[in-house]
């Protein structure tokens, strides 16, 4: 397991672009869609819009799974543990997730509501 310390502006807002989509993905919108109940090409413009960012500077890595009744529907993930490093990340990857509590507990209860 890689301990991963990430320190960078711009990764709380790396968290709101994920906690808005995952809100975006989990509503129902795309029920109409292809694997259990999710469009892929709607997917596939969040490896598009996080690929864009990576491409610019502003995250250092990311890693999507989207699961449903244990079945993975869609996965992705780009980038290194560390900054310049050589170990890519995965599904294993460990995250500190420092003050970030007031985001993540904010998007439960938004969507408790």
């Amino acid at each position: 397991m890689q301990k991963v310390i990430v320190r960078q502006a711009g990764l709380s807002r790396f968290f709101c672009i994920v906690a808005a989509g995952l809100l975006f993905f989990s509503s129902g919108y795309l029920y109409a869609g292809v694997k259990n109940g999710y469009d892929q090409g709607k997917l596939s413009e969040i490896n598009v819009l996080l690929d864009g960012l990576y491409d610019k500077g502003q995250i250092p890595n990311y890693v999507i799974e989207i699961a449903k009744g244990g079945e993975s529907i869609y996965s992705i993930s780009r980038g290194s543990t560390e900054l310049g490093g050589g170990v890519p990340v995965g599904g294993d990857t460990i995250y500190v997730v420092a003050s970030m509590s007031k985001p993540i507990v904010s998007t439960a209860v938004l969507k408790l509501i």
